[in-house]
This record gives C-alpha cells, structure tokens and sequence, in this order.
C-alpha cells in the first residue's frame, strides 16, 4: 500500500503535560492533517502514515526525562471534507511506561530497562560433598569378629540436604515475535562471565515467564519475568556436575578428593547475562 497523501497543516496544534512527584506520567497532543485517503475505509491508515507515530513509541528519544513516555491511544477525527480530501485531527495519548526501556537501544541489548528482585528461598539438593568441597565419609566404631575395636570408614555418601538458596529476579520489555522462543533462549542457561556479584558458572536462570503487553504493535511487545537460582556449589565447580572415579565394584575409594579422583563435567548450556540483564 502506498503512504496516503498527506499535508500537516499544524505539525502540533494542542498539547499538555502532567507531572507527578518530579516524574512525567502523561501526554497529550493534537494535530490536524490533510489527506487523499478516508482514515475510516482504510484500518491502516494510521499505521502507513509517516506522520503518525506508532503505538509503543516514545515522547522523546532524546530527552531521558521524556523518553518513559510510550504512545499507547491514537485516535483520528474526520472534521471536514472537500472533494477528495479529509482534513483529520489526530489525538495521541503518551503515559508513563517504568519498563519500556531506551527507545533508540536495539532489541535484546542490556541498555532495555530492567527491574531487580532478589531473596533467599528454601531448596533441597542432593550432594555428596560436604561444605569444604570434601567426599561426605561417615565413621562407624565397632569391633571385628575377634572383638577387637575397629574403625569402619563408609564410601562417600549422597545426602539430602535443606539450605538457604539464593534467588533473583529480572524484569524486561522486549519486541518478539515469537516470545516462547525467548525462553528457550535463557532457561537452563548458566552465566559465562561474571554477573550479579557471582562468578562465571554460579547463576542458572530457571524460570521465564511472560505477558503481552497489548501494544498494537509489530512484533509485539512483552513483559519478561525471569528466575535465577545461586549454586550452593564453589565456584570452581558452580553448576557443573561432580564426578568421582569408582572402582571395579562401583566404589568411591578412599583419599579421592577434588582434583585427584574426582572431577567436573559442563552440562548446561553458558551464555553472557550481562548481554540483556
């Protein structure tokens, strides 16, 4: 479709502000159009003219005071016709959007606005290293067949444990079509570098969930909740998985320690957080 034929006739013919508590939350302005082309027959009128922002956009994409103003009403009035032509006064409504982010970042860069949560929650994990990063080995006295007193070492033991697991949260904007794809993009993922004061290797993100903001926009913009979860793991080892060396009888000999018997194989997938959180 072609863009309609359009002449502004007053580029900004009526505007005012709202500020609250030092924040701009709101915006309204008017202007009056000419056009060819009957904004009521065409559903895309609005969409197809130049002169018309989109929906999602922002007030200002310069002015980081303005730039949280987002359009999200347009509304166009056919007041009078001549022949072939509308004169069209167009309204647009801007509020306040916390989580719209810089409106001249590119989708998927870490310069999209984001909101922090974090916490502790209760986990079980499964271990067989002690806090030290030690073989868990029990001792049992007893005495032999001879009754003489005796020793028994275990074989390390796989325990059952109940700690305080760190957790964080992320909140982002981004413009997808496909938002299921997002989350596979990120859960299960493990940071490859530093991030969130932990080491490489130490934050998995273990949940996405996401909404449709409702914005007639294409793509569609979404709100991103996403879940990281802290190993309890050193960070040499992090998310990796523990292996240890066992004998012909699938026994964990005695003496293997970290390094010498036992070792860490990478499993999930590592990807840099600080690229969008």
């Amino acid at each position: 479709m072609t863009v309609p034929n359009t002449v502004i006739d007053q580029p900004i013919e009526d505007t005012f502000m709202i500020q609250r508590l030092g924040q701009w939350v709101y915006a309204e302005t008017t202007k009056t159009v000419t056009t060819t082309t009957n904004p009521y027959l065409s559903t895309s009128w609005m969409d197809t003219n130049p002169d018309v922002p989109n929906i999602g956009a922002a007030w200002s994409t310069s002015d980081i005071a303005l730039q949280d103003l987002r359009l999200e009403e347009r509304e166009a009035r056919v007041f009078n016709t001549t022949g072939s032509r509308y004169r069209v006064r167009i309204r647009l409504v801007y509020r306040f959007s916390p989580f719209a982010g810089n409106p001249g970042a590119p989708t998927g860069t870490g310069t999209h606005r984001r909101a922090l949560r974090g916490g502790a929650s209760l986990a079980q994990v499964r271990t067989m290293l002690d806090m030290n990063e030690m073989p868990i080995l029990v001792n049992f006295d007893t005495t032999d067949d001879e009754g003489d007193p005796v020793t028994l070492t275990s074989t390390p033991q796989v325990v059952d444990v109940t700690i305080s697991q760190p957790v964080t949260s992320r909140r982002v904007v981004l413009q997808t079509n496909d938002p299921e794809q997002v989350t596979l993009d990120w859960v299960g993922f493990v940071n490859a570098t530093p991030w969130a004061s932990g080491d490489a290797q130490m934050w998995m993100c273990i949940d996405c969930q996401f909404q449709d903001m409702n914005l007639d926009a294409m793509p569609r913009w979404y709100d991103f909740q996403f879940e990281f979860m802290l190993s309890t793991n050193d960070p040499s080892i992090g998310w990796r998985y523990v292996v240890p060396y066992r004998d012909e009888a699938g026994r964990i000999p005695e003496g293997v320690v970290m390094g010498n018997g036992m070792d860490v194989m990478d499993w999930h997938p590592t990807k840099d957080f600080n690229t969008l959180f």
